[in-house]
C-alpha cells in the first residue's frame, strides 16, 4: 500500500532575487534524502517555456528579461516526496506552495520552511490585490451611480469632476484588468538592470488612481456647492 498526502498554502505577493532563490534551495535541500534532491525551475515567457536545473544556469542564460513574473520551482526528492512553489495564474490566483509525501508532518514542515523564508520578501501591494482593489475599482468607475444609490443627486457638469472621474476610471480599470501585470503575485528578479519606470510602475499606477479618485470627490463637492 502506498500512502500519499499533500499540503497546499497560498502565499502573499512577493519579490525575490535570483540569489534569494538559491538560498531557498539550500534551505530546502536538508529536507530531502541525501542524493535525492532534484530541483527544476521553470520560467514561462510570452512564447516559450524554459527549464533550468540550477540557479547558476539561469544566471548564465542571456535571453531572459530583468524580471519574470511567471515561474515555478519543483523539487523531486525520491519516493513520493515533492515540493513546488509557483507564481499566480493568469486570472489572478495567488502564488502557492504545495508539498507531497507519505506523511503529513513532512508536508507541513516543508510548506512552513518556504512560508517563513518568503515573509521578508512580501511586497507592499499584496493585501490590495483582492477585494480592496476590486471594490475600489467598482466604486470609482461607477461613482455617479453610487451617489444616486445613496440618494445624492449629481448633474456631473463640473469639468474638474468629469476630468478627474475619467482619469480615475481609466487608472482603476487598468489596475483591475491588468493587475497580474502591474501587481504580480510573484516576481523573480534575474538581474538588477531593470527599467526604472517598470520597477516603480505599481506605485505610479496606484498613485495616479488615488489622486484621480480624490480629485473626483473634490470635483463633486465643487459641483455640489456651486
Amino acid at each position: 500500500m502506498k500512502r500519499e498526502v499533500s499540503r497546499d498554502r497560498n502565499i502573499p505577493a512577493f519579490r525575490i532575487a535570483l540569489a534569494d532563490l538559491g538560498a531557498l534551495l539550500e534551505r530546502l535541500e536538508p529536507l530531502f534524502a541525501e542524493g535525492r534532491f532534484s530541483p527544476t525551475i521553470t520560467v514561462s515567457l510570452k512564447n516559450e517555456e524554459l527549464k533550468f536545473d540550477t540557479v547558476a544556469e539561469i544566471a548564465a542564460f542571456k535571453g531572459l528579461p530583468a524580471q519574470v513574473t511567471s515561474f515555478k520551482l519543483w523539487i523531486y526528492g525520491g519516493g513520493n516526496k515533492s515540493l513546488s512553489l509557483r507564481s499566480g495564474g493568469f486570472f489572478g490566483s495567488s502564488a502557492a506552495i504545495s508539498a507531497c509525501a507519505d506523511n503529513e508532518a513532512w508536508c507541513a514542515g516543508a510548506v512552513e520552511v518556504v512560508w517563513q523564508f518568503l515573509q521578508p520578501y512580501r511586497v507592499w501591494y499584496g493585501p490590495l490585490r483582492g477585494w480592496p482593489l476590486n471594490v475600489t475599482a467598482l466604486v470609482g468607475v461607477n461613482f455617479p451611480t453610487v451617489l444616486s444609490v445613496f440618494g445624492i443627486k449629481s448633474t456631473s457638469q463640473s469639468p474638474l469632476f468629469l476630468g478627474a472621474w475619467a482619469v480615475a476610471s481609466l487608472a482603476l480599470g487598468a489596475l483591475f484588468i491588468g493587475k497580474n501585470r502591474l501587481l504580480p503575485t510573484a516576481v523573480l528578479q534575474i538581474t538588477s538592470e531593470e527599467n526604472t519606470l517598470r520597477r516603480y510602475m505599481p506605485e505610479l499606477t496606484l498613485l495616479v488612481s488615488v489622486l484621480a479618485l480624490v480629485l473626483t470627490i473634490v470635483g463633486w463637492f465643487v459641483e455640489k456647492n456651486a
